[in-house]
């Protein structure tokens, strides 16, 4: 479930990206803009509070599905 959750919080913003890269009308300035913008917002996920919001969200998460606890192998 932490895989799947991490991907979605990754993939959701690469989507973006790539949605607007195939537009016709990007110029290559906008794409570039853009994609410094994803990096950025990625680099963000990487910090404490941001893992600690993501850690909150799969607990939320796994409570509404039943599912138990995390535990490291």
């Amino acid at each position: 479930m932490v895989g799947v959750t991490l991907c979605f919080e990754i993939l959701r913003h690469t989507d973006i990206i790539s949605t607007i890269l195939q537009q016709r009308t990007v110029s290559a300035s906008e794409g570039q803009n853009v994609a410094q913008l994803t990096v950025t917002t990625l680099q963000k996920l990487r910090n404490d509070d941001a893992n600690e919001d993501f850690s909150n969200k799969l607990d939320s998460t796994l409570d509404s599905v039943d599912v138990s606890e995390r535990a490291l192998p």
